[in-house]
């Protein structure tokens, strides 16, 4: 008789990607199991053996909550179109990298990897120094053809830790995920930024994401014959378009306001102000007085915000008016090339709120490019009196697009794709 195998959770290197009261609440959510258990371990064994017949569903929510959880780092791809290979030849192409990802795992769980689907986080124990992995994929179909396509790779690296003031060196898993969506034409790659990591790779070695970027690209974009289409002008037109149409929609009630009650009054000083520079070299000109007069109106404008709207004033006003969200800090060079910057870290501080912006007003409503900005999203978008957002920063610069979350906190696959999707909606090409 076939001795019974007994099922050891043996993923305790993923443990640290995992938020855990997040995920027993999302278990007991999606299969009705709650479990008062300390370790996760000893947890997800029991929730294995009494909720048997759901173990793969078990397993792809973890791999869900792994990849869209702390992968902070979101270089985000637009696919150069056409891309509908069919369906064998794309799975074909996946097996291939799968198969290149094998060399460091048990044979029992290298049967286990098919170009199907497999998510084996709870299975896999790599110890080989720089060792690398596939540990979860899976992809989405509709009529024969592939909509999505998901990987969830690993390597073994070390750690510096401090642990109870006494410096330490662990063996820790490097995680990153591709999630490519045929269907909308775009891929992400995902990773997390370690600090203090040794990777003993001596053939891929990283030691950044930038670094992890690459090595994603290498191995699982350019083997599955998928070219990106990318124009870092256009991205940068989009972002500046994006920031101001939030930026405006904050402001642009008071601004008609006080332009209407103040108009007559500045066009009288305009007008008094520039005749004081008639007998110099060279009178202001049409367009200076106008520009003079447009600066005096956004200082104005700027006074008034500052002595009428608190932090939270301007985060509920963008809450009421149902905004997905608003800018908190902006990066950008005006018509002579000089760099500025406003705005703070603080994702709860609108940059509405900062007095320095309508200095610069001007100038940034007449830059075309935005290379970075960062702007909070309100997670909630059902309930208006939720305020609580989580902060991003966004780069468009000249040979990637990429975002961070900011916030320490465990994200989702909902909030991660708001993100990606509304910031695509403006990369129009």
């Amino acid at each position: 008789m076939k001795a019974e195998s007994i099922y050891v959770f043996n993923g305790r290197k993923f443990i640290e990607y995992i938020d855990v009261e997040m995920f027993k609440e999302l278990i007991a959510d999606k299969i009705g199991y709650s479990d008062s258990t300390i370790g996760f371990e000893t947890y997800y064994e029991q929730l294995i053996a009494k909720k048997s017949k759901y173990k793969k569903y078990i397993n792809k929510l973890l791999f869900e909550h792994i990849l869209y959880g702390r992968l902070t780092n979101i270089y985000v791809h637009k696919i150069k179109s056409p891309f509908k290979p069919a369906k064998q030849l794309l799975l074909k192409r996946a097996e291939k990298v799968i198969d290149s990802f094998k060399n460091h795992l048990a044979v029992s769980i290298q049967e286990m990897m098919t170009a199907e689907d497999f998510y084996l986080m709870d299975l896999i124990n790599v110890t080989v120094d720089g060792g690398h992995f596939i540990a979860g994929f899976d992809y989405t179909e509709n009529n024969g053809i592939i909509q999505t396509m998901r990987f969830l790779v690993g390597k073994n690296i070390y750690r510096k830790r401090i642990v109870n003031k006494t410096e330490e060196v662990r063996s820790e898993y490097l995680l990153g995920g591709v999630e490519i969506n045929f269907e909308e034409g775009y891929f992400l790659i995902l990773n997390k930024h370690t600090a203090n990591m040794f990777d003993e790779d001596e053939d891929d070695r990283i030691t950044s994401p930038s670094g992890f970027h690459t090595y994603m690209l290498n191995k699982i974009i350019q083997p599955l014959n998928i070219e990106p289409n990318f124009d870092s002008k256009k991205d940068q037109e989009g972002m500046s378009d994006f920031c101001k149409f939030l930026f405006n929609k904050l402001i642009d009630d008071d601004r008609k306001n006080i332009n209407t009650l103040t108009k007559t009054d500045i066009d009288l000083f305009g007008r008094k102000a520039t005749d004081h520079t008639k007998n110099g070299k060279k009178p202001a000109n049409a367009n200076q007085i106008k520009d003079f007069k447009e600066k005096v109106k956004a200082l104005l404008l700027g006074i008034y915000i500052m002595n009428n709207y608190e932090e939270d004033d301007m985060r509920i006003k963008a809450r009421a008016l149902d905004m997905i969200g608003y800018p908190t800090k902006i990066s950008y060079k005006n018509a002579k090339s000089n760099r500025s910057s406003t705005g703070t870290n603080r994702a709860t501080r609108c940059i509405a709120n900062s007095d320095t912006i309508y200095s610069l007003l001007t100038d940034f409503e007449n830059t075309k490019y935005l290379e970075k900005w960062s702007m909070s999203w309100f997670v909630d978008h059902n309930n208006m009196t939720n305020l609580d957002v989580v902060q991003t920063t966004i780069e468009a610069r000249k040979k990637y697009f990429k975002v961070t979350l900011i916030a320490s906190r465990h994200f989702t696959k909902e909030i991660i794709h708001n993100v990606i999707e509304n910031l695509n909606s403006y990369r129009d090409y």
